[in-house]
């Protein structure tokens, strides 16, 4: 009987942290899914044969919309984000 109810006890427990995991919401600050290093490899050789495909004026257009995007999305910021992303661009920079 003792090993009878341990066993309900331990699939009842895997059954609950199987669904709790299906069910937990994604994190509402992150806005990428994280990627594997072949996955990121693979989307880098994407955008730049994407990126060399382009005319020069087609790619001074493409990085004058993103630098506008960018900037549309930084004037939206609270202050105190903006300096968060802005630091962290600067220390990636800085890795660079």
């Amino acid at each position: 009987m003792s090993t009878l109810k341990s066993l309900i006890t331990g699939i009842a427990l895997l059954a609950t942290t199987a669904t709790f995991a299906q069910t937990m919401p994604s994190s509402p600050t992150m806005r990428h899914p994280h990627h594997t290093p072949e996955e990121k490899a693979a989307r880098k050789a994407d955008h730049k044969a994407k990126m060399t495909a382009m005319s020069p004026q087609e790619r001074k257009a493409f990085r004058q919309t993103h630098r506008q995007q960018r900037e549309a999305r930084l004037a939206t910021m609270s202050p105190e984000k903006r300096e968060r992303v802005l630091e962290r661009r600067r220390l990636k920079r800085e890795g660079r």
